[in-house]
């Protein structure tokens, strides 16, 4: 079994790019990254760069076996709050959002702060996905909101836990079992607020992923308008 991974971004019709993202390794275990710098915070793009430096020289201690890699990933997502907060405090400090997956052929952890997501398909469906750290997730889990009513809801964009501002944050973390045929997306806001949940789990099943990922990317972007926040994605699928 191996993985194949695919990644696309769009500035969508922003004038910078405040999301980042990275792929490291090139055999399990992988690890996958995606930071969107906070809207209404300084430097957003310099607080996802931050945050994807940090996991970027973090990789060089990830373990190979999953019983050390939940802690492992908690201490680098720990570490790059710890980075972030160093570039200023404050209300409107830089902050940013992180979502990572720690994969292996037949495991994955995923670790999150934030409101950039995880998704994991299996047969097409959504198998999981990570609960947002938002003021709108906490309207869902009071049942005062449907999810499909999640992306249009003016409180949409905020957030009650990001990388940044000295507050120190734990993150959120999940396990995976991942079987061949699974798959796997990592996405900030300008992904999911417009596609759903079934459309990248089709692309998912696409014969090029590269493909896939960079149409999808584009179709939220275009549905976002004028107006569209930056769009990252990463699918990774194992056979």
């Amino acid at each position: 079994m191996a993985w194949e991974i695919a990644a696309a971004q769009s500035l969508g019709g922003r004038d910078n790019q405040e999301d980042a993202l990275i792929v490291l390794g090139d055999k399990a275990p992988l690890v996958l990254v995606v930071a969107d710098g906070a809207g209404g915070h300084a430097d957003g793009e310099k607080a996802s760069k931050a945050a994807i430096d940090r996991m970027k020289s973090a990789f060089a201690k990830a373990p190979a076996e999953i019983a050390a890699a939940r802690q492992w990933l908690a201490q680098a997502i720990a570490q790059a709050d710890k980075d972030v907060s160093a570039l200023g405090g404050g209300p409107a400090a830089p902050r940013t959002t992180i979502v990572c997956a720690w994969i292996t052929n037949g495991q994955a952890i995923a670790g999150h702060v934030g409101d950039s997501r995880l998704y994991h398909f299996k047969d097409g469906k959504v198998q999981f996905r990570t609960r947002d750290h938002s003021v709108v997730q906490l309207l869902l889990d009071m049942k005062r909101l449907k999810e499909s009513e999640l992306r249009n809801h003016p409180d949409r964009s905020r957030l009650t836990k990001a990388l940044g501002g000295n507050d120190g944050v734990e993150p959120e973390l999940a396990d995976l079992a991942i079987a061949a045929g699974d798959g796997l997306a990592l996405c900030s806001d300008g992904v999911w607020e417009h596609l759903e949940p079934q459309e990248i789990a089709t692309a998912l099943q696409g014969e090029v992923l590269e493909t896939a990922a960079q149409e999808l990317v584009k179709l939220a972007a275009g549905r976002g308008g004028s107006d569209a926040d930056n769009a990252t994605l990463i699918l990774a699928r194992m056979r």
